[in-house]
């Protein structure tokens, strides 16, 4: 129970697009000795110097030209249905990375995917870092609300394992490290999650990162500004307004010392970290 001849047929088909796309075709012809021989081992045939191409193999002529599609027909013949033709067709155009199928799912590359997260936040400044507030210098309240949008890289890696203490420790977690080109707090896993699954044969469990991009970093920025503020004294008083000097109904802006911000001064930003670092080049996956 074997193959005994695999013959290449003179048929071959070429075409062209003005796209400047290419597909080719080829036949095999391919005897066994049996009439009911595996189909796959008739498409991966090899008997001597003649073997039928594998997968992603090259055109012999074309190098971007891969082979994506395996045909085998068996043939009702003199031979006894002993005969098969083999279809194979060669394409340059693939909408992915053909090393995303390889397979054994181990093998696979890193995924990179690109999206973008949008947030509605409270804004206190401009893009300008004026503060936002009425002709009188008073804020807002409630504070205006702006939609923000941050990129997102997600990867996809196939591992033979999973960690359960890892995956609750890389949630809503800043880069303390360069990662990816990117320095320190600018990326921020948002997301992480783990899937168990099983392709041709193999266990295995498909991790995937969301990383949320945000130049400015993502600590928080937050206008220096209270109902309260230290006198010369370093005595903590409540911020006064008008003739009467009863308390201010609105926060009035501190110098980052914590005093009052003189007049004219330019506003004094405070800000904060509210995200735990991790050294993500440690533990999320390399990219090609």
């Amino acid at each position: 129970m074997a193959i005994i001849g695999v013959a290449e047929e003179a048929s071959r088909t070429t075409t062209q697009n003005w796209k400047q796309q290419r597909s080719y075709v080829r036949t095999w012809l391919v005897e066994s000795n049996i009439a009911k021989e595996d189909p796959l081992n008739v498409i991966n045939a090899s008997v001597g110097a003649n073997s039928i191409p594998d997968l992603l193999d090259a055109y012999p002529t074309d190098a971007y030209a891969l082979v994506q599609d395996r045909q085998a027909q068996q043939l009702d013949n003199d031979k006894g249905q002993k005969l098969w033709r083999v279809t194979v067709t060669y394409g340059s155009l693939f909408d992915e990375d053909p090393n995303y199928y390889l397979p054994n799912p181990l093998d696979r590359p890193t995924r990179v995917e690109y999206d973008t997260w949008t947030q509605q936040l409270a804004v206190q400044y401009d893009f300008d870092e004026e503060p936002i507030e009425n002709s009188a210098g008073v804020p807002y309240d409630p504070p205006e609300l702006a939609d923000m949008a941050y990129p997102v890289i997600r990867l996809i890696k196939n591992l033979p394992t999973q960690d359960l203490s890892l995956l609750a420790t890389l949630q809503m977690v800043t880069n303390s490290d360069s990662y990816l080109g990117f320095g320190e707090d600018q990326l921020l896993l948002r997301r992480y999650t783990v899937t168990r699954a099983q392709e041709n044969g193999v266990l295995h469990y498909v991790h995937t990162f969301e990383l949320a991009v945000k130049w400015d970093k993502w600590t928080k920025r937050l206008l220096d500004m209270g109902y309260q503020f230290y006198d010369d004294d370093e005595e903590l008083r409540i911020a006064r307004c008008g003739v009467e000097r009863s308390p201010c109904p609105h926060p009035s802006k501190l110098d980052g010392e914590g005093r009052l911000l003189p007049e004219g001064d330019d506003p004094v930003f405070n800000e904060f970290r509210l995200y735990r670092q991790v050294a993500l080049g440690s533990f999320l996956p390399s990219v090609p």
